[in-house]
């Protein structure tokens, strides 16, 4: 094989890769994580983006779930989503009665995951 030829294997092998990976983080995307330990009440606080395509998804969510709710415009308020080391909109939290994270979602959760999180 010419160098030519390497060349198609190592591209092969790439594009495997970025698959991989890539497959490996769509299945991530809504899906819920636990980041702290849960408490008695619960708020949501949703992070958007104008341009954010599936906002209006989450935002419907958060409206049919019996817990105080606010959003937050993350191209305006920067530093609250650096606090809470939001890279992706739409990312939701469930915060304890001290304003502390307990669980997290980037993406569109699933309403059961969403009303499990904030079920005491």
């Amino acid at each position: 094989m010419g160098a030519s030829g390497s060349g198609w294997v190592v591209a092969a092998a790439v594009l495997v890769a970025a698959t991989i990976v890539g497959v490996g983080w769509r299945r991530r995307q809504g899906r819920p994580r636990s980041v702290g330990a849960g408490g008695g009440g619960v708020s949501l606080l949703l992070f958007t983006t104008p341009t954010c395509s599936t906002c209006a998804r989450v935002r419907e969510l958060c409206a049919t779930i019996d817990a105080p709710y606010r959003e937050v415009d993350a191209s305006v308020d920067l530093d609250r989503a650096r606090a809470f080391d939001v890279w992706r909109a739409p990312t939701l939290f469930v915060l304890d009665e001290e304003g502390k994270p307990v669980w997290r979602a980037t993406g569109v959760p699933k309403r059961a995951d969403l009303e499990a999180a904030v079920t005491p």
